[in-house]
């Protein structure tokens, strides 16, 4: 099925006497359509019309998705959010033997990672996190992020326009960012790079599985080698496993995890960010004049248009629950979008890596880029940079620039 069928396209589940039985009278007076959404390729800091529209005419719908079978629940409202991903009650941990309703076309789980991990284990693989992403740490990674941005402007101005900003700023950005979180040294970012583009945009399975595996075993042998000094997630999990708080395995697909998803929210985000500004010149001479409105710019942007091209991953109500009247039994699959819950404050029990290193990243893009180069413009028409299209990160695939 193709994911550029309009969200609004007949579809043989869109009538109330097909597909599986919905909540009794209780919870709904009549059966409910299933609603398909396509979850479209967006251009620029657009919001998907379904994520506009549910809100305020269905916040507790069935969806199906382009891919997987069945059907699922989209919930789009922030206070329905916290009570579903605040609760013990719906888990994350993707089930076997099933193929839920879904936008990639295959999901690889970490399965022993905190991402996808019902409580307690949560707790106990986050407790060794917060002193790699704490606040001293992060304060270090915003420096650290302005001193490569001007590195970069400087290559860049070196090299001449026209330039790509994606090529030139955004992509090395994000993976000098996430490898001084990380502690990946600098010599082996090309390689975690490439295997994190690959599970980040590959749309077959193969190469993921390559990638994967490949990812997976660098970070076993950094660990098991690695010195437990200092204050980088790498030196911070030797530390949790040589303490027994945490497994070799979990450590590894903690590590593989972070690396994944907040090399995902720098990349994507600070796209949109700068795609944003240069195509509206009257906000970006208002930053550039107003420089201190800029960290408020960015948590606006965060919070209205989601980092991710798809909807989170599915979480699996482990017993019935009713949010809104509606009844969701055990079993069924519930989804909640990014924007109910990465902008808005976190509903769920934990705080999200990948919008912190999001905020830290585009903001010293930013300031850098509406510092030193006061005539930026794009290069081409405003509506010629086009969408990324397959995998998960969202944004233009190029933001040729002149200066």
């Amino acid at each position: 099925m193709s994911t550029d069928t309009p969200e609004t396209a007949a579809h043989p589940r869109d009538t109330p006497d097909t597909g599986p039985p919905w909540p009794g009278p209780a919870a709904r007076p009549e059966p409910r359509p299933v609603r398909f959404w396509s979850v479209p390729h967006l251009s620029g800091p657009d919001l998907d019309p379904v994520l506009a529209e549910r809100p305020r005419e269905d916040p507790v719908g069935p969806i199906e998705l382009p891919r997987g079978a069945g059907h699922a629940w989209l919930i789009t409202r922030h206070e329905d959010a916290a009570l579903v991903t605040g609760d013990a009650h719906p888990g994350r941990r993707p089930r076997t033997g099933h193929d839920d309703t879904r936008t990639p076309p295959h999901f690889v789980p970490l399965d022993a990672a905190l991402g996808p991990a019902d409580p307690p284990a949560p707790e106990r693989l986050r407790r060794p996190l917060a002193e790699a992403f704490s606040a001293p740490a992060l304060a270090r990674g915003g420096e650290r992020a302005r001193r490569i941005m001007d590195d970069l402007v400087d290559a860049m101005l070196r090299a001449g326009g026209p330039a790509d900003l994606t090529e030139r700023i955004n992509g090395p950005l994000a993976s000098a960012v996430v490898g001084g979180i990380t502690g990946v040294p600098a010599h082996d970012r090309p390689l975690t790079d490439r295997w994190t583009g690959i599970l980040l945009t590959a749309t077959h399975r193969a190469p993921r599985d390559r990638a994967r595996a490949g990812i997976d075993a660098y970070f076993t042998g950094v660990l098991a080698r690695r010195r437990t000094k200092g204050d980088d997630l790498v030196a911070v999990l030797a530390r949790a496993v040589e303490a027994d708080e945490l497994t070799s395995e979990e450590a590894v697909a903690a590590a593989v995890l972070v690396q994944i998803s907040a090399t995902h929210a720098v990349t994507a985000h600070g796209a949109t960010l700068l795609h944003a500004l240069l195509t509206h010149p009257g906000h970006m001479a208002r930053l550039r004049a107003e420089p201190g409105l800029l960290p408020g710019a960015v948590e606006e942007l965060l919070c209205l248009v989601p980092y991710r091209e798809r909807v989170r991953l599915a979480r699996i109500a482990a017993e019935d629950v009713t949010v809104r009247g509606v009844r969701i039994r055990a079993g069924e699959a519930v989804y909640v979008p990014y924007p109910t819950d990465d902008g808005a404050p976190d509903p769920g029990p934990h705080h999200l890596i990948g919008p912190v290193l999001a905020r830290l990243g585009s903001t010293a893009m930013g300031a850098c880029l509406l510092d030193r180069l006061p005539r930026l413009r794009l290069a081409v028409p405003p509506d010629a940079p086009r969408p990324r299209r397959g995998g998960l990160l969202r944004g233009p695939e190029a933001l040729p620039v002149l200066w």
